[in-house]
């Protein structure tokens, strides 16, 4: 092959060299059940713990006697020497004791929640090759509960989980009484106290563990575990309590690094200790794939971290001077098939992003099982998971070769467009990295079935050999999508460049007679939507883009050939979206799942959606009770994928009244009245589409981000902003456009949109769901926007207060002037945006990364150091500290923000005049810039954003783009403005003023219930009447607080610390500025330092 292979082909081919045939056929798993005689044990432990002959056989007697009244009313059954031994010994039943305490006291979001198509790992082998339907039956937990009387359920079974679960439910029953919890203590029976102490733990323990299961907030959860565990004296936190805290259904990134840490910890503890204990292999195989989950979910930079753990403490089967059995190499070589399979399952939010880190994952499982002795076999799980992330990867060179020479015509053959190209052939150059690995894999004897089909034409050729799109997918490693031949026309419409080329596909499966697919419906409705949205786009806007995109590369389709003769044939034209669902209609053709969601959620009027969730109510019930937002219906019924395109489609029309859906006032108006409204203190207009949303999000409560995101998105986007008028139920009725000159709509929507981000970020908090990188780019953008509308609003009161205005209008102009000042004068949302942000990249703590800064090298070596990183030996001393259980080594950033975030960042630091903020975050660049870079290489265009990152920081640090509108501005503002010792002043002013957010200096908490829609409250906090006007001093602070340029001491740090970093564009020259400046949000503000200006 001419191009270079990846280091996943190369591992791949030392693999697939080593290959032999299969010694062994798979055994059938047996589990034997094993049976004691519990009488002498309880005899002998008496015994031991009483001391002496004498005492110790009186308290054996007792202690046989406790149990025979036990054994006598139902309890543990009888030992075996006292009772007929039975004919088979019967496989014991695990209960869910903690789970069934937390549903007993009405704790569910504490829970587990079980997926009908999967199984629960507590009950099963977590490495099993397959689960069907007879192990599934087997590994059902018990589903009777234990009893509500404390006496007997304390008799049922003798389990650390079983004492915990008692404790949890004994606590509940006494504060519901309103009794205090030491006037009727939680006492454990005497056989209870035996078990307990012989498992060396005491009460005190298992108050503790309560404590860290009960606690709803899992990143405070997670580090009450490990406060615990690291407590000196303390007994060492029993490995069920890690498990369960894994089992919830979401987890914080915060909270997953630190149980990640745990879980490293205690399995070196347990292998490595004084006294080492075996774990089974099923334990640490469920530790990894609960790990793993949440991973996917909020932190998929520490996939490599929990596969390192799971190599590291996977014991392995070879011994020295001994041949390992049969059995064992087979179940090793299974477990890593099915680690892998597990590895490549896509990532939440960008998982064509993210690949990298499961190809890293994928690379030393393989590394692995070569270095094994014997080395061990990859089975057909094992090639799908290498396939499926190689057919995530962006394009290698020689395929980009290929794909420059394919015709525009259907098939896209070969076409040579010089003699050179005449060596570049199908045979080398044709094959992508996914396509040569299902040739070995065919080559190591595994037959086609529709997955590997599926694979070959995203790979660049279809099943008769003729050439495709060779097309980034995600596959899935799953076989039930690939039961039925669905998914190969899936694969031929998606690998299709054009919608006319998909629209003739999706016909030829038409003619083929099969049965309707909801898959090949929703390829057919993307590629349509697609070439819709690129009708819309501005042609100039794509050919300037500075990187090029082949086709495959992305969801975006081509225009037509340039010629005629050059289109593909088909008996009918290419329909609309619309036009192609009515089309299904007609053919009584019901949609659902996510091919309902994803036309909804892009539906191109607010009608056609709700119209579209109507028609499928019959086969999702639960639909009605979305729309009629019933607050006693069950909003769990609905498929997240139809609740999420719900919320997705009322932001995106959030300018559009839902009296438009049906012609007259929403329904639902009587049944949300019955309810508290979703802000307090104000009453909301229920016909806007932003409360709708936000009702639904408070009512389902879910943890599900990108549904807040959507909430997040319409509020910063620019063309929500004049909908924010009839947000409230009682109109602001500016509706003179003299009451304040130039405050329009824009300006006040900026303000009521803020103070809602606001509050979906209490609400969010409230549920404990962290913001990720989407949510807080947008939280920057409203930022951005009510700053820049303060300022409007302040400069024009200044300049434009005019006489004789009505009492209305007068009001109206100190509302938003009061507001404005409010804003501005309290630090509190600069420190809410600045701890937000060290939340979502996982900061430390100030004095740590103080520490860490003093013994950081210099920055030009740093390069160096980074290089270094990813040498093998560090890679040896990652492993050795993996063993002992220390992870620092390993830690990543929480999120790496890319250039296009740290530009919105910037931009909001910079309306709000905080300088500081923008040298910290200078500072915090130069020490991750290793991150950055690494995150720069998967963005498109980063290089090209981090410049612009870097001119903005120039343009709001030396503001040379406000000094003309200072100088021509009026001597009696401006002297004002000099008159007065405002520096460092106007900061100060309002810190702790009860502005009501409760931002930590962390971004933890975030509370704006009781002063969200309030603005008028801000004048009494001033101490100002209603009647009188504002004190123009603190309209003139802030101002200037707005107008002054950062310190030349600033400027200069800013301009060193972006020059020493070799890999970055340098300081931006003027002539860069001149060009940023030129945006219509700036020639706006300068506009208001004009005399001749008509605001």
């Amino acid at each position: 092959m001419p191009h270079a292979l990846t280091p996943l082909g190369r591992q791949l081919r030392v693999v697939i060299a080593s290959l032999g045939p299969t010694q062994c056929k798979r055994p059938p798993y047996h589990r034997p059940a094993i049976t004691r005689d519990l009488s002498d044990t309880r005899r002998r432990d008496a015994s031991a713990r009483y001391g002496g002959v004498a005492k110790g056989a009186a308290a054996a007697q007792d202690v046989d006697a406790m149990y025979n009244a036990i054994d006598e009313q139902g309890g543990v059954p009888a030992a075996a020497g006292r009772s007929e031994r039975p004919k088979r010994p019967t496989r014991k039943i695990r209960k869910d004791y903690l789970t069934e305490a937390f549903k007993n006291v009405n704790s569910v979001g504490l829970t587990p929640t079980p997926h009908p198509l999967k199984v629960d790992l507590s009950y099963a082998d977590a490495k099993s090759r397959y689960l069907t339907k007879a192990s599934r039956t087997k590994a059902k937990p018990a589903t009777t509960k234990h009893d509500q009387m404390t006496q007997l359920a304390h008799m049922k079974d003798l389990r650390l989980e079983r004492i915990t679960a008692s404790l949890i439910q004994h606590t509940s029953e006494v504060a519901k009484t309103g009794q205090a919890a030491w006037a009727v203590p939680f006492r454990l029976a005497d056989w209870e106290a035996l078990y307990v102490e012989e498992k060396g733990f005491n009460l005190e323990d298992i108050e503790a563990w309560a404590d860290i299961v009960s606690t709803p907030d899992p990143t405070a959860a997670a580090k009450a575990l490990a406060d615990r565990d690291a407590k000196p004296g303390a007994h060492k936190v029993p490995l069920f309590v890690l498990q369960y805290l894994l089992r919830r259904p979401y987890l914080t990134a915060q909270a997953l690094r630190v149980l990640l840490q745990q879980s490293s910890k205690l399995l070196a503890r347990r292998t490595t200790g004084q006294k080492p204990v075996h774990i089974a292999e099923n334990t640490v195989f469920t530790l990894f794939i609960r790990l793993l989950r949440h991973a996917r979910e909020v932190w998929p930079a520490a996939v490599v971290a929990i596969t390192d753990i799971l190599l590291c403490h996977l014991p392995r089967v070879g011994f020295e001077g001994t041949p390992p059995a049969p059995k064992q190499v087979e179940g090793l070589s299974q477990m890593l098939n099915k680690a892998m399979h597990l590895l490549a399952v896509p990532t939440a939010i960008e998982p064509f992003k993210d690949v990298e880190y499961q190809e890293a994952a994928i690379v030393k499982v393989l590394r692995f099982m070569t270095e094994h002795q014997p080395t061990l076999q990859l089975n057909r799980e094992g090639y799908r998971a290498v396939i499926e992330v190689q057919l995530a990867q962006k394009k290698a060179p020689s395929e980009q070769q290929w794909a420059e020479l394919k015709a525009l015509s259907w098939p896209p053959w070969k076409q040579e467009r010089t003699a050179m190209d005449s060596s570049i052939t199908a045979e080398e150059h044709g094959v992508s990295r996914a396509g040569d690995t299902l040739r070995r894999m065919r080559e190591a004897g595994y037959s086609a079935t529709n997955w590997e089909k599926a694979a070959e034409l995203y790979a660049g050729w279809d099943t008769d050999r003729t050439p495709t799109v060779q097309t980034r997918a995600i596959l899935g490693t799953g076989s039930a999508r690939y039961r039925s031949g669905a998914a190969i026309w899936v694969a031929r419409i998606n690998t299709t460049r054009t919608a006319q080329e998909a629209w003739a596909a999706y016909l030829a499966f038409e003619d083929a007679k099969l049965p309707p697919s909801q898959d090949v419906y929703l390829a057919i409705f993307q590629k349509l939507y697609e070439e819709e949205r690129r009708r819309r786009t501005d042609p100039v806007q794509v050919t300037n883009r500075q990187w090029r995109v082949f086709p495959g590369d992305g969801r975006e389709v081509e225009p037509l050939p340039p010629s005629t003769h050059l289109y593909t044939y088909t008996r009918t034209p290419v329909p609309t979206v619309e036009g192609f669902y009515r089309q299904l209609r007609d053919r009584h053709i019901e949609l659902h799942g996510h091919c309902l969601s994803f036309l909804v959620a892009n539906a191109a009027t607010l009608q056609l959606g709700f119209g579209q969730l109507r028609s499928a109510r019959a086969l999702q019930p639960g639909i009605q009770t979305l729309l009629a937002l019933d607050p006693a219906g069950d909003f769990e019924s609905v498929p997240l994928p139809i609740f999420a395109a719900t919320v997705e489609l009322l932001c995106r029309f959030s300018n559009v009244s839902l009296s438009q859906v049906t012609g007259e006032r929403w329904y639902v108006s009587r049944r949300l009245s019955q309810t508290a409204p979703v802000l307090e203190k104000q009453p909301l207009n229920l016909q806007h589409p932003l409360v709708f949303a936000l009702e639904l999000l408070n009512l389902r409560r879910t943890t599900f981000r990108p549904a807040w995101n959507s909430v997040l998105r319409a509020l910063s986007r620019r063309a929500s902003l004049s909908s924010m008028s009839f947000l409230l139920a009682q109109r602001w009725q500016f509706s003179d456009h003299h009451s304040l000159q130039g405050c329009g709509e824009a300006e006040r929507g900026a303000l009521l949109a803020y103070r809602l981000v606001r509050r979906v970020l209490s609400m969010a908090q409230t549920l404990h769901v962290d913001l990720d990188t989407t949510g807080f780019y947008h939280l920057c953008v409203a930022s951005e926007n009510a700053a820049l509308a303060c300022w409007t609003i302040l400069r024009d009161d200044v300049r434009h207060v005019a006489p004789g205005q009505t009492e209305f209008r007068q009001a109206a102009r100190r509302a938003a002037v009061h507001e404005a000042n409010a804003l501005l004068r309290s630090t509190s949302h600069v420190t809410r945006l600045t701890g937000l942000f060290r939340g979502l990249v996982g900061e430390k703590e100030e004095e740590e990364e103080g520490k860490r800064d003093a013994d950081a090298p210099a920055p030009s070596a740093l390069p160096a150091a980074d290089a270094a990183a990813a040498h093998p030996t560090c890679q040896e001393e990652r492993q050795a500290d993996v063993a002992t259980g220390d992870l620092a080594a390993l830690s990543h950033l929480l999120a790496v923000p890319s250039a296009a975030l740290l530009h919105a960042y910037v931009r909001a630091l910079g309306w709000l005049a905080d300088q500081e903020g923008l040298l910290a975050l200078v500072r915090w660049m130069v020490r991750h810039r290793g991150a950055l870079a690494a995150q720069r290489a998967r963005d498109r265009g980063g290089e090209a954003k981090l410049r612009r990152v870097f001119v903005a920081l120039r343009v709001f640090l030396e503001r040379s783009w406000l000094a003309r509108g200072l100088d021509d501005d009026d001597g009696d503002d401006d002297g004002l403005l000099r008159g007065r010792g405002l520096d460092g002043t106007a900061e100060g002013e309002g810190d702790g003023d009860g502005d009501g957010d409760g931002i930590a200096g962390t971004g933890g908490a975030v509370d704006g219930a009781a002063d969200v829609l309030q603005p008028a409250e801000a004048e009494q906090e001033e101490g100002k009447g209603k009647d009188g006007p504002p004190t123009p001093d603190l309209r003139l602070k802030n101002l200037r607080r707005l107008e002054r340029a950062a310190s030349a001491d600033i400027v200069r740090e800013v301009e060193g610390l972006v020059n020493s970093v070799e890999d970055w564009p340098g300081w931006p020259d003027a002539a860069d500025v001149e060009r940023y400046c030129r945006d219509e949000r700036f020639e706006r503000v300068r506009g208001l330092y004009d005399n001749n200006s008509v605001l």
